[in-house]
């Protein structure tokens, strides 16, 4: 359940003593042309935004020197025809393509879609790579690339995972047995030790991690606090699906978590802005 705001995109530069960090923000010189709601840093070291018209897509390069202060914005392809989202899952993979999947919202509408599609720079072309059969409702699901290169949902009101194989650009259902709470509303943090982390939100102050060679989720202790947001601003009921069944939002978690040094880059499948309908 969320949303970005309206903010001009700026550069964190970051200087690194020990472990102290510091860091200063910087307006970019040239701002993106259509705003940025989710912003991805991709494998060759540029940056891509989706604009706020949600189809519309942006890159920004560097200037010579490696300055992002400096760079220039460029305008990229645009989403595959009947997909405009906002709060989706979304990657880069190993192989410097970007994956989105889902959208909490399509065309600003509440949607839980599952549609999704992936991004190759070398070619400058979106691709739908929407799942066939499941899952049916993606949303705003935690996400992550595994340690495989595969990229891993939780479907949103279930406690199922899939997996997206960029090699053979299909899904399959992966074993998720033992976990707490359904995925909603978390983020998903890959360890290096290859587990994954997880921060419950139904079953909160629980946190769990997931292995994928197992195939199942460990207890990985109480939170001591409730880190959640806020619980629910919309009413009692968001009704999803052919069937018009009931979701109750439970608050949620930021994108990531801080795991002794390990700390994830600026994924946008936790962005704690909420909108109500």
């Amino acid at each position: 359940m969320r949303r970005s705001l309206a903010l001009s995109l700026a550069v964190l530069l970051t200087a690194v003593s020990g472990s102290a960090i510091a860091g200063t923000l910087k307006n970019l010189t040239h701002q993106p042309p259509d705003g940025a709601i989710v912003t991805m840093l991709m494998t060759d070291g540029t940056v891509l935004a989706q604009g706020y018209g949600e189809t519309d897509w942006y890159k920004l390069t560097p200037d010579n020197t490696g300055s992002y202060v400096n760079g220039t914005w460029k305008q990229i392809a645009s989403l595959p025809s009947g997909y405009s989202p906002d709060a989706m899952a979304e990657s880069v993979l190993a192989d410097g393509r970007l994956i989105i999947a889902g959208g909490e919202y399509n065309f600003d509408q509440f949607s839980f879609t599952n549609i999704s599609a992936i991004y190759d720079p070398l070619t400058n072309k979106w691709t739908d790579v929407t799942p066939a059969k499941a899952p049916k409702f993606i949303g705003d699901s935690p996400a992550t690339v595994a340690a495989d290169g595969r990229f891993l949902v939780g479907e949103k009101f279930e406690k199922r995972v899939f997996a997206f194989d960029p090699k053979t650009m299909g899904w399959s259902e992966l074993q998720s047995q033992n976990k707490h709470d359904f995925n909603a509303e978390e983020g998903w943090e890959l360890l290096p030790d290859g587990s994954i982390l997880t921060v419950d939100v139904k079953a909160h102050p629980l946190s769990e991690r997931y292995l994928p060679s197992a195939g199942k989720w460990v207890d990985a202790g109480s939170t001591v606090v409730d880190l959640r947001g806020p619980q629910n601003c919309c009413g009692n009921c968001i009704p999803y699906g052919p069937k018009n069944k009931c979701y109750d939002p439970p608050g949620e978690t930021g994108a990531a978590i801080a795991a002794g040094r390990h700390r994830e880059n600026a994924r946008g499948g936790g962005r704690a802005y909420r909108r109500c309908p």
